[in-house]
C-alpha cells in the first residue's frame, strides 16, 4: 500500500480540524493554499483521470446521473465541456466561491464528519477536488457552471512563490437547471504534436473518457459513449451484502467475480484495489471478489491507497464474518448470508463455549467482556485465552442486545500485559462530592500521530478531606489507567480530574499505543486542567455549599490565591443622595464572596460578601474576641456591630482590603475615619499635644491612621495642618520601582496627584503608582481632588500558590530534595534536619527502611522498586544509595546558598553542612571553602551603586536595550551599531569610564531585542549576553572598572530591572 506523500501529510495536518477552530479552517487560509498546491504535485494515473470526481460529484447528488463530453477547437484554443445531468437537485444554495481550496477537504475519511456533510458540502469538495487536479495540467482556463452561477479559474499574469498561479473570478456562464458543466481550455497543439499523436493511434478526449468511465463504472452499459452520454448512476451489480447493524451500519459488499479486486467504491465509482490491504490482514481477495461501499475505511489524501487503521480491521472482520455465517443455495451468487438471530453460548479463545448465562452474571458483577475476532485470536497470549471471547461483529452486537450491561473491551486494546480489572474509583467517590462534567469544547476530539482520533470526556471529583490537598489528572481507557499526573503546576489543588479517552470504534486505539504517546497525553492533560479552570466556578458551588468549606482543599487553595487585585477591588465614584459625587468601594462578582469569613455575636455567619459590603457602607469592621467581650466600647449603631473572625477568614480579609479595616476591640468605630462627610467628623481632630505625642510614636507610619484621619478632616475644614502635612503617613505603590511600596507625605501625594485604591489591590500589573487608603480615607480624598485609579485585572484562579496548610504536630518540610531515577527504582531523596530513613516500595507494599551512617543519617525518603530492583536484593540497592549520598550533599549545598541567613531553611542546612565538614566525614572534600568574593562588600557594592543611580522604568521603543545597557553600566556609555557584526556586542574605544559600544545586528538575540515590541525575555537575555562580551573584552584590554564584582553589580542590576518589569 502506497504512502501519502509527506509534504502533502505535513500540510494537510495543519489544517485537520482536530488542531483549530473549525470556522478558522473553513476559511481561505494559507495552509489550504499550500495544501491544494501540494496536491497538484502528486502524479495520476492519467491525462483525464481529473474526471472521475466530477463523476462522483454527479452520483453524489442525484441517483440516475448521466455525463457527457464534448471537445472541439475555438482559434487557437482547444475546449472541452463535461455536462452532467443531476435531474432531482438545485443548485441555487451551492456556493461556489473558494472551490478549489475546498479540495483540501477531501474524502480520505467519510466517517469523520470532520466537515460539513450532505449532498451540496460533497458536491463542493468532490468538483473542488477535480477541478484542482485539473489545473494541474497546466490549462489556459477552468470554468464551472451552474444555474445559479459560474467561476472561472484563469492563469495569473504573475505570482509570488507559495501563492496559487490561477486566480478565481466570477464569470457570466450558466448552464441547464438540474445540471453542471465543467469546461477547460488548452493551448491549441502544434501540427507536429498532432502528428505524433496520429502516429501512436492516441484517441481523442472523447474516446479516452468513454473508456475511463466505462472502467470506473461497475455495472456501466458498455454500449453507452461520452460524446451521446453515459449513465452515472446504474446500480451496481452483485449480490450485495449488508455489514453492519442498523444501529452501526459498516458498509455493504457486492459479491460479483467478474469484477475482480474487491474495489472500494464510492459515489458509485471504483477508486483503489482493497486486495493489498486485506491481504495484509490475512485475507484471501479472491473470496471477497466485487466491490465494497465503507466510509469506515480512510483514503489517503492522493486516493492511491487505503490506511490499514481500525476501519479497515472492522470491515475486515465483517466480511470473515459474513463468509463464515454464508450457507450454499441455489442463486446466482452461489450462496446465502444469514446473521445469526439468537446466542446461547460465547466460545472463549481456549475452546471452552460459555453458557450466556454465565456471561451476563459477569458482567452483571462489574466485569468487562473481553474479546477478539476470531481471526485474529492466535495472537491472545495462552495465559488468558480462558478469559477472553471469540466473537464476529454480529455475535458481538447481538450478545450486546441480550445483555444490555456489558461493556465491551477490545483484547488487543488492554496490551502486551493486559490489565483484567478497571481503575478502582471507589475511594475517590468516597472522599470527593458528587463529580462535575466539564465541558471540553473544541479540545473534546484528539488525534494520535498515526491519525487516530480520540474522544475525551472528563470528570472533576472535588475532594472533601482536609489532607488531600493535592491535585491529580488521571486519564483513562477502558477505565485502565493509562497515565496519571501529579505535578503541582499542571493539576489543581484538591481536585482529581478523571479524563476517559475513546476511540472511534472499541478496536482503533491500544493502551501500549496510547502510553507511547507521549505528546499527546500531556496535551490532553493540559486541555483537562485548562477546561476544568474555565469551569471552576461550577466545582466551587458544591464545595461552598458544603457544610465546612474551609476545610475543603480546592477552597482552600482558591481563597489563598484571592487577593483585592484578583476580584479588582476599586474605589468608583457614586452619587450621594445630596447630589455630591463620593468614592465608594466596589468589586467583581465571584463564587468565593460566599465564603464565611466568620460569625455575629447572634452566631450568625458572615461572608467575604458582607464584609466588603460593611467596609464600603461604614468604613470598617469592628472584630472582638468571643472569649472576652467589651460591651462598654459597643457602639449604639447597629451597624458597627463586632465580628468575630476566623484565622482564615482575618487573614483573607486583610489581602482583599488591608488590614486598617479590621478595627479589634478594645475600640470605638467612632474613633476610625468613616466614609462620611467631614463635618460629621470634627471630633477626629487633634490638639497639639496629641499630634506631638503621636508624631513621637514608635509605631511604624502605615499604624498611625489617627493622625491621617486628623489630617484630613481638618484639611476638608479648612484648619492648620502644617504639624502633619510633610509626615510620611501615606502608602504609595509603585509597580515601575524595585521597592514598590514607599511612605510619602500629603503634600507629595496632592503634588503627584495620585490616584487612590485599597490596600489589598497593589499588584506590579497596575498601570501606574497609587494611594493605598481605606474607604474613609478615600472619601475626603477623592472630594479634595485625587482621580481614582482603575484595578489591575488579574486572573483570579489561573494559577493559585500553593500554600500547604500545616496542621499542629506535622512534619516540618524537608531542607532539600533530590529526585532521583534509575533502571532499580524511582523516588526522591531528603534532607531533613534530623535523622532520617529511607522508605523503600515496591509492589504497592513497604519493604523495607534503609539507614546511611552519619553524618549522612539525615538523609531520607521514599524510593518505589522496579521489576528489576525487586529482583536485585537490599544489598545491591544500598549500596546504589550510598553513591547517591554525595550527590545529595551537593544539592544541598546549592539550596543552602539559595536561602536568607537567618531562615529556617538555612539554619538546618548550616547544621547539615557543619556534619558534612567534620573530620573523617567522608564527603569532607565537599566541604572545603573556596575562595571567592567577600559576599557582604559585594552587598555594599550593590546598595552603593543603587543608591548613586536609582533604577528607572524603561521606555517603550526599540531603544530600550540600550536605556538598559545605560542604567547596567552606570558609566557614559556611546551605542552605536555593526551591521556586519554577528558578535552580540563589541567594546570600541574607551576613555577612562566612558565606553564606545557596538550592537552586531546580525546576531539574533540583538536582533529580537531591538524590535518594536521585544518581549521581557528576549530584551533581559540580549542585555545579559553583551554585558558578558564586554566585560571579557574590557578584562583582556586591561581596562579600569571591568573586573569581576563590577561585573557582577551590573549583572544585579539587569535582574532588579527585570523583576520590576514582570507582573
Amino acid at each position: 500500500m502506497s504512502e501519502l506523500h509527506p509534504s502533502v501529510a505535513s500540510v494537510l495536518a495543519r489544517i485537520r480540524r482536530a488542531e483549530g477552530d473549525a470556522g478558522a479552517l473553513r476559511a481561505f487560509t494559507v495552509a489550504r493554499t499550500e495544501a491544494v498546491l501540494r496536491l497538484r504535485e502528486l502524479p495520476r494515473p492519467g491525462a483525464w483521470h481529473f474526471t472521475l470526481p466530477l463523476v462522483r460529484a454527479a452520483n453524489a447528488v442525484a441517483p440516475g446521473a448521466r455525463g457527457f463530453a464534448r471537445e472541439r477547437e475555438d482559434g487557437e484554443l482547444r475546449t472541452l465541456t463535461l455536462t452532467f445531468s443531476t435531474a432531482g437537485f438545485d443548485y441555487a444554495d451551492v456556493d461556489l466561491r473558494g472551490l478549489v481550496l475546498a479540495a483540501a477537504e477531501g474524502d480520505s475519511d467519510m466517517s469523520e464528519g470532520s466537515y460539513p456533510s450532505g449532498p451540496a458540502a460533497a458536491w463542493r469538495r468532490l468538483v473542488g477536488a477535480g477541478v484542482n487536479e485539473a489545473l494541474a495540467g497546466a490549462p489556459v482556463a477552468v470554468e464551472v457552471r451552474t444555474a445559479a452561477g459560474a467561476v472561472r479559474y484563469v492563469r495569473k499574469d504573475s505570482h509570488a512563490a507559495g501563492q496559487d498561479p490561477y486566480g478565481e473570478l466570477r464569470s457570466a456562464g450558466r448552464c441547464l437547471p438540474q445540471a453542471f458543466e465543467v469546461e477547460l481550455q488548452w493551448p491549441r497543439p502544434g501540427f507536429g504534436r498532432r502528428l505524433t499523436s496520429w502516429l501512436a493511434r492516441q484517441a481523442g478526449a472523447e474516446a479516452g473518457l468513454t473508456e475511463l468511465w466505462l472502467a470506473a463504472l461497475p455495472g456501466a452499459e458498455p454500449s453507452q459513449t461520452a460524446s451521446k452520454g453515459i449513465e452515472l448512476g446504474r446500480p451496481l451489480p452483485g449480490l450485495k451484502v449488508s455489514l453492519g447493524t442498523a444501529e452501526a451500519p459498516v458498509g455493504t459488499w457486492g459479491w460479483a467475480p467478474e469484477q475482480g479486486g474487491p474495489w472500494l467504491v464510492r459515489e458509485g465509482v471504483r477508486l483503489v484495489s482493497l486486495a493489498p490491504a486485506l491481504t495484509r490482514l490475512g485475507l484471501t481477495p479472491a473470496e471477497f471478489a466485487g466491490w465494497i461501499e465503507c466510509p469506515r475505511v480512510r483514503l489517503t489524501a492522493d486516493e492511491a491507497s487505503v490506511a490499514l487503521d481500525a476501519g479497515c480491521e472492522l470491515l475486515a472482520a465483517w466480511l470473515l464474518d459474513a463468509r463464515a455465517h454464508s450457507f450454499p443455495d441455489k442463486s446466482a451468487a452461489g450462496f446465502a448470508v444469514q446473521w445469526p438471530t439468537e446466542l446461547r453460548h460465547a466460545p472463549t479463545v481456549s475452546g471452552r463455549p460459555a453458557p450466556i448465562e454465565q456471561v451476563a452474571q459477569r458482567c452483571r458483577q462489574g466485569r468487562d467482556l473481553v474479546y477478539v475476532w476470531p481471526h485474529q485470536a492466535e495472537s491472545v497470549a495462552p495465559a488468558i485465552q480462558a478469559r477472553v471471547y471469540a466473537l464476529w461483529p454480529s455475535e458481538l452486537a447481538l450478545l450486546l442486545k441480550q445483555i444490555p450491561e456489558a461493556r465491551p473491551v477490545p483484547a488487543r486494546a488492554l496490551g502486551e500485559s493486559p490489565q483484567f480489572e478497571r481503575a478502582d474509583l471507589s475511594n475517590l467517590f468516597k472522599s470527593a462530592l458528587p463529580p462535575v462534567q466539564v465541558p471540553m469544547g473544541p479540545e473534546a476530539s484528539a488525534a494520535t500521530a498515526a491519525g487516530a482520533r480520540v474522544r475525551v470526556t472528563v470528570e472533576a471529583f472535588v475532594h472533601r478531606f482536609a489532607s488531600a490537598e493535592e491535585g491529580a489528572i488521571a486519564l483513562l481507557f477502558h477505565e485502565r489507567r493509562v497515565a496519571h499526573v501529579r505535578e503541582p503546576a499542571r493539576t489543581i489543588a484538591g481536585v482529581t480530574l478523571v479524563a476517559k479517552l475513546a476511540g472511534e470504534t472499541p478496536e482503533a486505539l491500544t493502551i501500549d499505543g496510547l502510553r507511547a504517546e507521549k505528546g499527546l497525553l500531556n496535551a490532553i492533560a493540559e486541555s483537562c486542567r485548562a477546561a476544568a479552570l474555565r469551569v471552576l466556578d461550577r466545582l466551587l458551588a458544591p464545595a461552598l455549599a458544603h457544610e465546612s468549606p474551609w476545610e475543603l482543599p480546592l477552597v482552600r487553595a482558591q481563597a489563598n490565591a484571592l487577593t483585592g487585585a484578583a476580584l479588582a477591588v476599586r474605589y468608583r465614584p457614586r452619587r450621594e443622595p445630596g447630589g455630591e459625587e463620593a468614592a465608594a468601594l466596589a468589586w467583581d462578582e465571584s463564587p468565593l464572596l460566599a465564603l464565611a469569613v466568620g460569625h455575629d455575636m447572634a452566631g450568625q455567619p458572615v461572608t467575604l460578601q458582607q464584609a466588603l459590603v460593611r467596609c464600603r457602607e461604614v468604613g470598617g469592621i469592628v472584630v472582638e474576641d468571643p472569649k472576652q467581650r467589651w460591651t462598654t466600647f459597643r457602639s449604639p449603631d447597629p451597624r458597627h456591630e463586632p465580628w468575630a473572625l476566623s484565622r482564615e477568614g482575618r487573614a483573607l480579609c486583610e489581602r482583599m482590603i488591608g488590614a486598617a479595616v479590621l478595627w479589634d476591640m478594645p475600640t470605638t468605630p467612632e474613633g476610625h475615619l468613616l466614609p462620611a462627610p467631614a463635618q460629621d467628623q470634627r471630633r477626629l481632630v487633634l490638639g497639639p499635644g496629641a499630634i506631638a505625642q503621636a508624631l513621637a510614636s514608635a509605631r511604624p507610619p502605615w499604624e498611625r491612621a489617627e493622625l491621617r484621619a486628623h489630617l484630613l478632616v481638618a484639611e476638608a475644614l479648612g484648619l492648620a495642618v502644617a504639624e502633619v502635612v510633610d509626615a510620611p503617613l501615606w502608602v504609595r505603590y509603585d509597580p515601575r520601582t524595585l521597592e514598590p511600596v514607599r511612605m510619602v507625605s500629603r503634600s507629595d501625594a496632592r503634588t503627584e496627584q495620585l490616584g487612590l485604591l485599597p490596600p489589598g489591590s497593589g499588584t506590579r500589573a497596575l498601570a501606574g503608582p497609587a494611594l493605598l487608603v481605606t474607604p474613609g480615607e478615600a472619601r475626603l480624598l477623592h472630594a479634595a481632588g485625587h482621580p481614582l485609579a482603575a484595578a489591575a485585572t488579574a486572573a483570579t484562579t489561573t494559577r493559585p500558590t500553593r500554600a500547604p496548610v500545616r496542621r499542629a504536630g506535622g512534619a516540618p518540610p524537608p531542607l532539600a530534595v533530590l529526585p532521583v531515577a534509575d533502571a532499580l527504582y524511582l523516588g526522591a531523596l531528603r534532607v531533613e534536619a534530623r535523622p532520617a530513613k529511607i522508605a523503600v516500595w515496591g509492589g504497592g507494599l513497604h519493604i523495607n527502611d534503609l539507614e546511611l551512617p552519619p553524618p549522612l543519617d539525615w538523609i531520607g525518603g521514599r524510593l518505589a522498586l522496579t521489576r528489576e530492583g525487586a529482583r536485585a536484593g537490599s544489598e545491591r540497592l544500598a549500596a546504589q544509595v550510598k553513591g547517591l549520598a554525595r550527590e545529595v550533599v551537593r544539592t544541598a549545598l546549592r539550596e543552602r546558598l539559595l536561602h536568607a541567613p537567618g531562615s529556617p531553611q538555612r539554619a538546618g542546612l548550616d547544621a547539615f553542612h557543619e556534619r558534612c565538614a567534620a573530620p573523617g566525614s567522608p564527603v569532607s572534600e565537599f566541604m572545603r571553602e573556596k575562595p571567592g568574593l567577600d559576599a557582604h562588600a559585594l552587598s555594599d557594592m550593590c546598595a552603593q551603586s543603587l543608591k548613586q543611580h536609582p533604577l528607572r522604568r524603561l521606555a517603550p521603543g526599540p531603544r530600550r536595550l540600550e536605556g538598559l545597557l545605560r542604567q547596567a553600566l552606570t558609566r557614559p556609555v556611546a551605542v552605536e551599531g555593526a551591521i556586519l557584526s554577528w558578535q552580540a556586542a563589541r567594546l570600541g574605544n574607551a576613555e577612562g569610564r566612558a565606553w564606545s559600544i557596538e550592537l552586531g545586528r546580525r546576531n539574533a538575540e540583538i536582533q529580537q531585542a531591538l524590535a518594536e515590541e521585544a518581549p521581557h525575555d528576549a530584551l533581559f537575555a540580549a542585555a545579559a549576553l553583551a554585558l558578558a562580551q564586554l566585560f571579557a573584552e574590557a578584562r583582556a584590554r586591561g581596562l579600569p572598572g571591568s573586573g569581576l564584582p563590577e561585573e557582577l553589580v551590573a549583572g544585579y542590576r539587569v535582574l532588579a530591572l527585570l523583576y520590576a518589569h514582570v507582573p
